[in-house]
């Protein structure tokens, strides 16, 4: 599903602090927080590293982009690890706006429902496809519950700005949101940098926001941005804006080592492009610092919707340094056989190509989700790249060498392993479970 282009808008980036608590339904009810949030549909899947064989399930029927966003930690319940699910297209607005969306939380174990939250009964005002996004930020205050940042991104054509909202400290307690651009799709991606950049506590690891639609002159469309914040104070850092019109910078994210050798890990940007401007796609690597540019790997011939997909992954090439996978969904194997999907292998020292998976079915899409078994904490090396295969969804594992060691398929128009994370040890076998969902429904925005 492609969008049309937004309209620039001169809105600023605004913080809003939130006095106000959520009204939460207690655990053991599992009642919901807004009576307008419908049930959401979809299923996420906890599989064994081990042996691929699913050990929980978590939802039921399929759509409302249950499972655009995955995470586990301590949420809702001091010394116990809860399952987060974005659910960004349920909870429709009667009036006919775009869904505000909202986020589901069960118990990892049992597979029970603990609570909801719904986009449009926060404290500080309704949201638009609340859940589209989340990130852990840690103990920031040395509470026993964690602080969460998480995307309400709206929908573009609808002019909706895009919102995060952090909560913490007393369960799911909305600290303060942040608001972006209209029809900028802020909050689209947002990333724990696992670095406190401002030096306000070494407990406060700052966060990155992705609005890869931001345009803010006429001149200059949809060069997309990403914003660096403080956690504790959500002060604005730093804006880094895409390298050129059209860029959509900050459609994926993921981080990297240090690379400029200032003590904190760095981060890669992708900006996919638009094949229909003629503007290729470019992953770049950002110290999280400042902000500045550090390397960038262009995208090779052919390779279109480059940076649709990224992931660091393990140090393959014997250089002491994690490198870095990239995929083009929409890369050509002949004329025939078009949209087969590419999926590179980059050294993040100096962007050497490395290894290449090319998919080989029209339509197969093949790096629509990348991850490895490094940030998952599997119990061997493993790559995981995942291909729509025309809504089926197909994950398949490879080794170092490149060779494929497990496929798992999904079922028809399942959207199988859109998202893919780490997860806890269910079965006992001492190595955590990798969670992925099956969304049912089309991510809101691809580049053409």
């Amino acid at each position: 599903m492609r969008w049309n282009r937004p309209r620039a808008s001169a809105a600023l980036a605004i913080v809003v602090p939130v006095t106000g608590a959520l009204t939460l339904a207690s655990v053991a009810s599992g009642a919901h927080a807004s009576s307008s949030f419908l049930a959401a549909g979809g299923e996420v899947d906890a599989v064994s590293t081990r042996t691929g064989s699913v050990v929980q399930t978590y939802g039921a029927a399929p759509g409302e982009d249950f499972g655009a966003s995955l995470g586990v930690d301590t949420i809702i319940r001091p010394g116990q690890r809860d399952l987060v699910v974005g659910a960004p297209a349920s909870n429709p607005d009667p009036g006919g706006g775009s869904p505000f969306g909202g986020i589901i939380l069960f118990d990892p174990a049992t597979g029970a429902e603990l609570n909801r939250l719904a986009g449009d009964a926060l404290p500080g005002g309704p949201v638009r496809r609340f859940g589209q996004s989340s990130t852990v930020l840690g103990h920031p205050t040395g509470a026993p519950l964690s602080w969460w940042t998480y995307g309400a991104p709206g929908v573009p054509e609808a002019g909706d700005v895009g919102t995060v909202i952090v909560t913490g400290d007393q369960a799911i307690t909305e600290q303060y949101r942040i608001r972006g651009r209209k029809d900028a799709l802020f909050g689209w991606r947002v990333m724990n940098l696992f670095e406190d950049i401002d030096g306000d506590s070494s407990r406060a690891l700052d966060f990155a926001v992705a609005a890869p639609l931001e345009t803010r002159k006429k001149k200059s469309p949809e060069r997309g941005a990403v914003y660096v914040f403080s956690t504790l104070t959500s002060r604005q850092l730093y804006r880094i804006e895409g390298p050129h019109n059209y860029a959509r910078f900050g459609y994926a994210l993921t981080l990297a080592d240090d690379h400029d050798g200032d003590g904190l890990i760095d981060f890669w940007v992708s900006a996919p492009g638009s094949a229909a401007e003629g503007v290729a796609g470019v992953v770049i690597l950002l110290s999280s610092a400042t902000g500045a540019e550090i390397r960038r790997i262009e995208a090779p011939a052919g390779a279109e919707q480059f940076g649709f997909a990224a992931a660091s992954i393990f140090d393959l090439d014997g250089d002491g340094v994690r490198d870095l996978l990239v995929s083009a969904p929409a890369a050509d194997k002949s004329a025939r056989k078009v949209d087969t999907g590419i999926v590179f292998a980059f050294s993040s020292v100096d962007g050497t190509e490395l290894m290449r998976w090319q998919g080989k079915k029209k339509g197969e899409r093949l790096g629509i989700t990348l991850a490895s078994s490094a940030t998952l904490a599997g119990t061997e090396q493993r790559i995981l790249i995942v291909s729509d295969s025309k809504g089926r969804g197909v994950l398949d594992f490879f080794g170092l060498d490149g060779k494929r060691t497990r496929r798992v398929k999904g079922a028809k128009d399942s959207r199988f392993a859109q998202t893919v994370s780490g997860f806890v040890d269910l079965d006992g076998d001492g190595f955590p479970e990798f969670v992925m969902s099956r969304t049912g429904s089309d991510p809101i925005f691809v580049p053409e």
